[in-house]
């Protein structure tokens, strides 16, 4: 048996986040090289169609992972499910608080549209450290009634609401400090009556 072979660490962590989530998981149990990248993993992409799982199994997946994850370095967080997905609030409480931290570019909820229990999105998760580094932020069948607690999207560049409880007045004030924002895409908002689109926003081309 030849000599053992130690990689750079840069390089450790490049092959690491180059891994689909589940493999990375599993390397970092038996290495205690990727169990010291995969505390900086950046991508956390957890697809239900894509996994082909039923709810228990994918709900055990995705938490045995965010509670093994300290959420340091976090770049990219998704969720997306399925119709017949179902998850009591507070395992989504606790994913989130790890998932969205400072440095943070990529958001998304994808829960299952005209879902009977409409998850309360937790505005005060975007803090001023955590929203302000956010670029791309996607949310669906969640109520967003606490937008007066979000720091200001000063990065935001597309921002798509599904089905999503938030009225024409709270989406102002969430736009109020997007002043780079591109893209809007709105579906199924039913409580926004009026819409209002902040007059600075010159770099809004798509909505």
């Amino acid at each position: 048996m030849g000599p053992e072979v130690s990689l750079p660490e840069d390089i450790i962590w490049k092959i690491h986040a180059l891994m689909p989530i589940q493999d990375a998981a599993r390397v970092a149990c038996l290495s205690h090289d990727f169990l010291h990248s995969w505390r900086c993993y950046p991508k956390l992409i957890f697809d239900m169609r894509a996994l082909g799982t039923q709810t228990r199994d994918f709900i055990n997946i995705v938490d045995h992972i965010m509670r093994n994850h300290p959420g340091v370095g976090v770049k990219t967080f998704k969720l997306q499910t399925r119709d017949e997905f179902t998850v009591h609030p507070s395992y989504l409480d606790r994913w989130l608080q790890v998932a969205i931290t400072p440095g943070i570019t990529e958001f998304m909820l994808g829960l299952p549209i005209n879902s009977k229990l409409k998850y309360n999105f937790p505005g005060s998760l975007l803090s001023p450290e955590a929203a302000h580094s956010i670029q791309y932020f996607h949310i669906t069948s969640c109520a967003f009634h606490s937008v007066g607690k979000v720091g200001r999207l000063s990065g935001l560049k597309t921002l798509c609401l599904h089905d999503v409880g938030i009225t024409g007045e709270e989406l102002y004030l969430l736009l109020s400090n997007s002043f780079l924002l591109e893209h809007l895409d709105l579906e199924s908002c039913y409580d926004i009556h009026c819409l209002k689109i902040p007059h600075f926003l010159s770099k809004l081309n798509i909505l």
